[in-house]
């Protein structure tokens, strides 16, 4: 069986400690990938290596919005891509989308 690859993109200590937990538990043998900036992503992420992206909803001062545009229009990551947001109106979720996350 071919071992999954989630990156989890936050600079928060919590959020990726809480999503590493889980997602250790429910998937054998899952490699999971943290990157705290838009540099760690570009070192550590191949752009066909990962099956699924967690984003924060900042990275290092840089809005979710921005690191979505970033990965699908410059390192051209095709993997589902959800981002965990603080800000809950239409329009930021819309545009969210427009850019690529798939929540």
């Amino acid at each position: 069986m071919m071992n999954k690859t989630i990156v989890i993109m936050s600079n928060d200590i919590l959020f990726p400690q809480l999503f590493e937990t889980l997602l250790y538990r429910k998937i054998k043998g899952v490699n999971v990938i943290v990157c705290k900036s838009i540099q760690e992503i570009k070192e550590k992420v191949p752009v066909h290596s990962a099956n699924l992206g967690l984003l924060d909803s900042i990275l290092n001062g840089i809005s979710s919005l921005e690191v979505i545009r970033y990965l699908r229009m410059e390192r051209r990551i095709v993997t589902p891509l959800f981002y965990f947001s603080d800000i809950q109106t239409e329009a930021y979720t819309y545009k969210a989308y427009e850019m690529g996350a798939s929540q």
